[in-house]
């Protein structure tokens, strides 16, 4: 697999992210970083969360939840977009090993991809689950880089007996256990991004960004999808860098590829410039910026192409095929040419059209 040249991203404290214009100064601030400086997992995933459709390309997509709060557990973040597919995004904030491969492959068979309209039904809520709490807490998270999931009762005990943010006051008691801790609700998490950001002003700042990123999320959004994908599911890794030792990975994506499978590799590798207040963000695409202008190509011809049809089927065509039992380096390799071929009411269209 060939990855693209390294592109690089500026993310400020205000949560605004922005490609570098000069690649000379992407590159020097880069080398001021190391690895010592890399963000914890939850919050590349907060930021993937924020930021989905720029990041992996998806044009508008319909909805899009994350694990932490909503789902406890499963996949780190799951999105369906404009071809009815849903996506299933791990994350990991260090090498993709076979072992993140392997994980992967078991969302894979989770029976929701088998029924989509269920699927969709059931999930087209969940980011009305994710609060203005939830947000300003996962956002603490990412200015301070810790796992919101390791702060709990020990944590706010502690600043119970330091009265850090008046707590004491806010919470009535002068120590709290399992039974108090868990009434809390959306209070302790106010209480516990209180006491990350350790200041009232940065908390009522990150509350506002929080506010926006939450109108933004419940936005009311079109469900009327362009296509109807006869395969239901896109599946993405996203790591710092592939394991070169484990080739067995690359192989196991190619072999399923090359049985109609969708999996997708983007290498992210976040840190910190200025703790608190400035993150850089290097990343490599797969060299196959094909597959992602005809899924444009066919959403920005959408009207023309199905002919006023609602979401008719179709079957995207980006890698080469091989047998499903075949373990074959050079199946699934990518297409040159990608294509689909577009049922239209009794007649089935290939898009685009030979030359």
């Amino acid at each position: 697999m060939e990855f693209l040249e390294s592109k690089y991203y500026l993310l400020d404290n205000a949560f605004n992210l922005s490609e570098y214009a000069d690649s000379k100064k992407a590159l020097s601030d880069w080398k001021k970083t190391n690895k010592k400086k890399r963000v914890v997992e939850e919050n590349l995933e907060t930021i993937m969360h924020l930021y989905f459709s720029e990041l992996t390309g998806i044009k508008n997509p319909i909805y899009i939840s994350r694990a932490t709060f909503v789902r406890g557990g499963g996949e780190d973040i799951r999105a369906v977009d404009q071809f009815k597919r849903i996506h299933s995004i791990e994350i990991k904030n260090k090498k993709l090993t076979i072992k993140c491969f392997e994980q992967l492959m078991r969302y894979m068979q989770d029976k929701n991809y088998v029924d989509a309209d269920k699927y969709i039904k059931n999930r087209l809520k969940e980011n009305n689950d994710l609060s203005v709490e939830d947000l300003v807490l996962l956002f603490a998270g990412v200015i301070t880089n810790k796992r919101i999931d390791n702060i709990g009762i020990g944590v706010i005990n502690n600043a119970l007996k330091k009265n850090i943010a008046g707590i004491k006051e806010v919470v009535g008691f002068e120590k709290i256990g399992r039974s108090r801790y868990t009434k809390l609700g959306s209070k302790k998490k106010a209480l516990l991004a209180k006491i990350l950001l350790n200041n009232d002003l940065e908390y009522e700042r990150i509350k506002a960004i929080a506010n926006f990123w939450y109108n933004k999320f419940n936005e009311p959004k079109s469900t009327e999808y362009k296509y109807a994908a006869v395969k239901k599911g896109v599946f993405w890794l996203i790591g710092s860098e592939v394991d070169k030792k484990v080739q067995k990975v690359q192989d196991e994506i190619l072999r399923l590829r090359g049985t109609g499978e969708d999996f997708r590799i983007i290498l992210i590798d976040m840190r910190y410039t200025q703790k608190g207040k400035s993150w850089i963000l290097k990343v490599e695409y797969e060299n196959f910026t094909e597959r992602e202008q005809i899924e444009n190509d066919l959403l920005n011809n959408a009207e023309s192409i199905t002919k006023g049809e609602v979401a008719p089927t179709i079957t995207l065509n980006f890698y080469e095929h091989n047998s499903a039992s075949t373990v074959n380096k050079n199946g699934g390799k990518n297409l040159k040419e990608p294509f689909a071929f577009i049922k239209v009411g009794k007649k089935t269209e290939r898009f685009p059209r030979k030359k």
